[in-house]
Order: structure tokens, then C-alpha cells, then sequence
């Protein structure tokens, strides 16, 4: 009988085999859920020492079903799908993998930015309809020039400042937990004032993470405050976006376009906001390259091996504060 017993919940990958690899450096039974529900998981996890979660919601009523449980390895950088409360309350460590995908994300946030910003979706789609006219792109404005916004300054959001400014764009950043240091080193301005940020940008890029303060930031007041010409990106967590007002300013013009990676409800329901002319939607895909997939998946079930054997894992997220 193996020692410990370690639950995959789900997958978004072609297989579980690096999971499965990783994990055989244990003396443990390696157990594929196969299903997201509620009551599978928590009858499969009530005697697994260790759990590896992709998408599933892990609610309180879950992982309150599970006696032996050390560590929810979380394959992604949020934890929004993990009652973070209810683990700690249990004693569970929580880990993430922040530090994967910093170049991938940075540059798909710039991809739909400029995709939106020269209309390159559109003028595919008619060109693949047999319709040969650069005029319905129009009004296109000379990036050069134009202000980029960037809601959160974390690591992912400097790297898309940095490829902002390769194309002459100005860069201002909103973040109000971090010091003047970080704006300064990076050569981008900071704002102050919220109301005034929204006002000033003409591509908006959102990278803070989804906290109580940020869940329905972007709403129909803040889209009110934006330029008509305004752009919206998010790579970051659909529900940073009030996605109803989204929709209804993108229907009226009160902005012109969004490019978005991520949505409230994932994947949309039909007709939902991915029909609209001015939206380019993609299927929460930025995080990915070969490379980063490979690497995400290594850390995820290496913190599982580190809790088991060292009882320390490298991405710790609820450690008690000292």
C-alpha cells in the first residue's frame, strides 16, 4: 500500500502524464477525478494527503470533506477557485505557480491590443468574405503617441510596458500598494487618481487580481469616465469586469472596442459578448506556450513532492503572515 495518495481534480491538458511523472517521485497512488462535481471530489479526496487543481471549485463544503489533506496545489497563478479561508482554517497549505508565464501573458495583452488598435480581425474576416475595403477599419489612430494604461504594476504588467514603449507609446500605470520606486525604475508615469486614469488612456490593460476591492472594478461608471475611442484589455480575471455594462457600453459606443482573454463565465454562453463586432475574445489562452505549459505543470506537482517530503513548498500562498 502506497504511502500517500495524491487527487488530480481536472485538467485542461492533453494528458496528466508530467503530473503523474512528477509525483511517482513519491511512494503514492496518483488518482485522476475525472469529474469537477461536488461530490466526487470530495469522495475522492477524503483520503488524499495532497490535491492538484486546475479549474475545479474547491468550495468549504469540499474540502471540508477531506480528514488528510496537506496541500491544494493550484496549477495557475489565481486561486479564486479555492475557499483560501476554509483550507487555512484546516491547516491546508495553498500553492500557486506566480512566476510562470510573465512573457506570454504580456505578450498576448499586446496582441489584442493591437489587433484592436489596427482593426486586424476585421479587416481578416471581410477579406476572407470577399469584401476588399480598408475603409471599414476606419477611424484608425497612429499608435505612436497614444496612452497606454496599465491597472496593476505587478511583473506581467511591466513586461507589456516595456513592449508598449517599443512602439512610442506614452505608459501610465495605476497600482496604489506599491511604492514610487517601482514607477520610477520602470520609467512609467504613476497616477494618483483613479477617475483621472480612466479619463487619460486610450488602451486600458487590466493585471491586478481579483480581490473584493477589484471583482466589478470596470463597470458602467468607470466606462463612462473613458474616451469614446477608448480600448479595453484583460488578461488578468474576467471578473475584474462588470461584463453586462461592458457589453451594453461597447453596443452604445460609450467605448469603442475590447480585446479580452478571460470573462465572467468561462466558456460564454451563446451569443454572449464574443458576437460583438468590437470585441476580440480568446479562450483564456494567454497564458500559454509550450514552454510555459511545461513549466507550470512541473512546479504545480513539484510543490505537492516539496510539502510530502520537506514540508516547506516553494509557492506558499496562505503562509501565516510572521
Amino acid at each position: 500500500m502506497a504511502k500517500f495518495k495524491v487527487l488530480m481534480t481536472d485538467t485542461i491538458f492533453p494528458d496528466v502524464a508530467i503530473e503523474r511523472r512528477v509525483v511517482s517521485e513519491l511512494d503514492a497512488d496518483f488518482v485522476f477525478a475525472g469529474s469537477k462535481d461536488a461530490q466526487t471530489l470530495k469522495k475522492e479526496g477524503a483520503d488524499a494527503d495532497a490535491v492538484l487543481v486546475v479549474f475545479a471549485q474547491l468550495t468549504r463544503e469540499v474540502i471540508e470533506a477531506w480528514s488528510k489533506c496537506r496541500i491544494i496545489a493550484r496549477a495557475g497563478i489565481g486561486v479564486n477557485n479555492i475557499d483560501i479561508e476554509a483550507a487555512t482554517e484546516r491547516g491546508i497549505k495553498v500553492t500557486n505557480v506566480p512566476d510562470y508565464c510573465f512573457d506570454e501573458v504580456a505578450s498576448h495583452a499586446m496582441a489584442l491590443a493591437l489587433s484592436c488598435l489596427r482593426r486586424t480581425v476585421l479587416y481578416a474576416k471581410s477579406v476572407k468574405s470577399g469584401v476588399w475595403d480598408m475603409n471599414l477599419g476606419r477611424p484608425i489612430a497612429r499608435i505612436c503617441g497614444l496612452t497606454f494604461g496599465l491597472f496593476g504594476f505587478g511583473h506581467i504588467a511591466q513586461a507589456v510596458a516595456l513592449r508598449a514603449k517599443a512602439f512610442g507609446m506614452k505608459i501610465v500605470a495605476y497600482d496604489p500598494y506599491l511604492p514610487d520606486s517601482v514607477f520610477s525604475s520602470a520609467g512609467v508615469q504613476r497616477a494618483a487618481d483613479w477617475d483621472a486614469f480612466l479619463a487619460e488612456v486610450d488602451v486600458l490593460s487590466l493585471h491586478a487580481p481579483l480581490t473584493e476591492s477589484t471583482q466589478g472594478i470596470i463597470n458602467a461608471k468607470a466606462l463612462s469616465r473613458m474616451k469614446k475611442s477608448a480600448i479595453i484589455i484583460n488578461t488578468a480575471r474576467g471578473p475584474l469586469i462588470n461584463e453586462k455594462d461592458l457589453r451594453e457600453a461597447l453596443e452604445k459606443g460609450v467605448i469603442a472596442q475590447a480585446g479580452l482573454d478571460v470573462l465572467e463565465s468561462e466558456p460564454p454562453a451563446a451569443g454572449g459578448i464574443q458576437t460583438l463586432e468590437n470585441a476580440i475574445v480568446t479562450p483564456h489562452a494567454a497564458f500559454y506556450s509550450d514552454e510555459a505549459e511545461l513549466e507550470l505543470r512541473e512546479k504545480t506537482a513539484r510543490q505537492i513532492v516539496l510539502e510530502l517530503t520537506t514540508g516547506e513548498p516553494a509557492y506558499w500562498f496562505n503562509r501565516p503572515k510572521k
